[in-house]
């Protein structure tokens, strides 16, 4: 398993602050092929129980991926995590756009760094939690604590050569060799 986004655990607060359902996102692109299997994001409440959606966005904008749901109710911030029942394919240099949909966002609060340069941060306060929509680009210049983990996928196809013993081509004798597959 690796991780891409922004990790570390943050010190400042961003207070999201509204009452109508918003998506939150960081933009990532993908160091290599592989499946994403979660959403993590470090997060608190001031107060009451938030639910957060995880959802994945293409370089469009459009969904591409609706997560789980996990509940915030600590008012001391932690990492709370989405998984994906069917894990999500990413492409080697492709950009994504990770993170959540929380419906009335009042009292939740993401942690952020102001690193610089700063990764994408965006927000949209017309999305919809129940049916998440494509996301506005809006960006911010901090580094919100949202990240994906993911799965590498295997490296290509390996050479299947009959005659000699996996791990083994010292030694062997080459006119042993029927196919190469």
């Amino acid at each position: 398993m690796a991780t891409i986004g922004y990790t570390n655990q943050a010190s400042q607060d961003f207070a999201v602050g509204t009452a109508v359902d918003a998506a939150y996102s960081v933009k990532i692109t993908a160091p290599e092929d592989g499946k994403i299997t979660s959403i993590t994001a470090y997060t608190r409440v001031t107060s009451g129980t938030k639910t957060l959606k995880g959802v994945i966005w293409n370089s469009s904008f459009d969904v591409a991926a609706i997560g789980g749901t996990v509940n915030v109710t600590n008012t001391i911030a932690s990492y709370k995590t989405t998984t994906f029942s069917v894990p999500y394919d990413i492409t080697t240099s492709t950009i994504y756009y990770i993170g959540f949909v929380v419906t009335n966002s009042a009292a939740l609060m993401f942690r952020y760094s102001n690193n610089i340069p700063a990764a994408y941060f965006g927000y949209d306060f017309t999305n919809n939690y129940t049916n998440p929509q494509s996301i506005v680009d809006v960006s911010q210049d901090s580094d919100i604590v949202i990240y994906a983990t993911y799965t590498p996928s295997p490296p290509g196809p390996s050479l299947l050569v009959e005659g000699i013993t996996p791990g083994k081509v010292e030694g062997t004798d080459w006119g042993d060799i029927s196919d190469i597959y």
